[in-house]
């Protein structure tokens, strides 16, 4: 893993082509790098099967700002919230 990677943070898992491509506009509007990587994420309205997606990553520091846009733009179900350490 490389030191960028240490640096990231998944903010968004997105499970279809159409949000997958919503996400990338808003990104690209507000400015923001990202990357994106395949990921799996849990479907609970399909009785909790595993489902493919794309997991959105940015800088630590650009995370909570993010996930705020996000959801002012209203994707709500794919945020990944940031993981507390004990």
């Amino acid at each position: 893993m490389s030191d960028i990677d240490d640096d990231l943070e998944p903010i968004y898992i997105a499970g279809n082509v159409r949000e997958i491509a919503s996400i990338e506009e808003l990104l690209n509007r507000e400015g923001i790098d990202y990357e994106a990587r395949p990921g799996e994420f849990i479907h609970e309205r399909s009785f909790g099967s595993v489902f493919q997606g794309i997991v959105f990553n940015v800088l630590e520091g650009q995370a909570d700002d993010c996930r705020r846009r996000l959801v002012e733009a209203c994707f709500i179900s794919g945020i990944i919230q940031r993981s507390r350490e004990c």
